[in-house]
């Protein structure tokens, strides 16, 4: 899962080329838990490996993948709302 984070973010960092897309980046993680946003520290840890790649695709890329400790995520707000409706 971490790998597919982080794949994602680099997709949407390589389309900020085109028209339409903007810098700001909103992720969220969809699992059989539930649906849950990544906090922007999360996305701020994605940008610095993502650095990491562009700089050299270096040695301690991969483990830097592996290594992302992604903070708690909070639940994605339209989710509870649905929840708390049923």
């Amino acid at each position: 899962v971490k790998k597919a984070l982080y794949y994602v973010y680099e997709a949407k960092r390589n389309a900020e080329v085109a028209p339409g897309v903007g810098r700001e980046t909103d992720m969220v993680l969809i699992t059989s838990e539930g649906v849950r946003r990544m906090t922007a520290a999360d996305i701020a840890s994605l940008e610095v490996i993502h650095k990491q790649a562009l700089s050299l695709e270096s040695p301690g890329f991969a483990t830097a993948v592996e290594n992302i400790d992604f903070a708690e995520v909070i639940p994605d707000e339209s989710q509870t709302a649905r929840e708390t409706e049923n």
